[in-house]
C-alpha cells in the first residue's frame, strides 16, 4: 500500500530505484551516465594521488591502462578513455586525465561507473578489450577507484587540477 501511495504521489522509494538500476545493469542495459545538472564533482587531488598512479601501473594483465597500445592520449585504441602517462600535478595534461576519468564515472550510482566495470570486463559495458585488469570487486585497485567516485564534493568540475 505504501508503495502505491508513492506511485500516486509521483515518487518511488530510493531502494526500489536502486534495485531497478541494478536489475538493468545485470541484464546488460547500460545505466545512463551522470546527468550534467548534478551539483557535485570528484576531487582532482585524490585522482592525482590515488587513481592516476594505478592507471600507470601494470595490473594483473601485465600491462598498464596507459600502455601505448591502449588508453594513451592521442592513441587510436581504447575508446574515449584516454590518459597521458607523463602528466604531472597541476598541468593541463593532468586536468585532461581527470576529465577523462570523470567522464567514465557515474556520480549518482558509483558502482555502475564504466571506470569500474570496464576493468572487470563486465558484459553490461560490452566488456573490455584489454581483458580483466581488476580481479573482482574486492581488488585493491577497484576499491581505490570506487572510493574516489564515491567521495564527492559539492560544486562543478574545476577548471584546473590543483
Amino acid at each position: 500500500m505504501r508503495f502505491m501511495q508513492g506511485l500516486e504521489a509521483g515518487t518511488l522509494p530510493a531502494s526500489l530505484l536502486m534495485g531497478f538500476f541494478a536489475l538493468l545493469t545485470g541484464c546488460g542495459v547500460q545505466v545512463p551516465s551522470t546527468p550534467a545538472n548534478i551539483n557535485s564533482t570528484l576531487i582532482c587531488a585524490d585522482f592525482e594521488t590515488n587513481v592516476f598512479p594505478i592507471l600507470n601501473t601494470p595490473l594483473i594483465t601485465g600491462i598498464s591502462c596507459s600502455n601505448g597500445s591502449c588508453h594513451i592520449a592521442g592513441g587510436s585504441t581504447g575508446g574515449g578513455f584516454k590518459i597521458d602517462p607523463t602528466a604531472v600535478a597541476g598541468t593541463q595534461a593532468m586536468q585532461d586525465n581527470y576529465l577523462s576519468a570523470l567522464k567514465f564515472s557515474n556520480l549518482l550510482y558509483p558502482r555502475v561507473s564504466s571506470l569500474l566495470l570496464k576493468p572487470l570486463n563486465d558484459a553490461s559495458v560490452n566488456g573490455h578489450g584489454g581483458g580483466q585488469p581488476f580481479s573482482g570487486t574486492s581488488d585493491a585497485n577497484y576499491l581505490v577507484f570506487l572510493a574516489w567516485i564515491s567521495n564527492q564534493i559539492p560544486g562543478q568540475v574545476p577548471d584546473t587540477c590543483p
